[in-house]
């Protein structure tokens, strides 16, 4: 049995199970190829959906090696939000047990490095509110490092889709 989500940009590959008789089989590879086919089929029709992702990769875990060898395969570089492929990140992931993937140590996540007041979104008093007119509203700062760090940590394009929500039980 296997489970997948279809996203409008990829297939993601969220778990597969079977009687470990049938193991010889392969159907691990079986699936994965199955599904990378279904990829290139939708494709297409539906030209946004092109990737497939297989979920997390996780180097220390044995089990998730797998995935390595499935290519060309890029991975997602924490600190700088951009991809880049596999091969250059094992051999980073060999050395350390965490690597930052980009080389130029100068590169930073663009979109965690600059935003306004206005882009955040908070929750108060179950008023939504841009976190500038909040701080009019309260005339409080002491949520501003929390708040700016929850920015940088989700990106400034996920920070201005969600709601940060400010206890006022105080």
């Amino acid at each position: 049995v296997g489970v997948i989500d279809i996203l409008p940009g990829c297939i993601s590959s969220v778990y597969l199970y079977y009687d470990p008789e049938y193991s010889f089989l392969n159907l691990g590879v079986y699936s994965a190829l199955n599904e990378i086919a279904m990829v290139r089929k939708f494709n297409r029709i539906l030209h946004d959906l092109k990737y497939y992702y297989m979920g997390y990769y996780i180097h220390q875990c044995p089990k998730m090696r797998y995935k390595a060898k499935y290519l060309p395969s890029d991975l997602l570089c924490s600190e700088t939000n951009r991809w880049f492929s596999i091969e250059s990140c094992v051999k980073k992931l060999d050395k350390n047990k965490y690597a930052r993937f980009c080389d130029d140590q100068t590169v930073q996540d663009d979109d965690g490095s600059s935003f306004i007041d206005c882009d955040i979104k908070v929750l108060f008093k179950k008023m939504a509110l841009n976190y500038r007119d909040y701080k009019r509203l309260t005339k409080n700062n002491d949520d501003q490092e929390k708040i700016y760090e929850y920015v940088r940590l989700v990106g400034r394009k996920c920070a201005s889709s969600l709601l940060y929500y400010i206890d006022n039980s105080d």
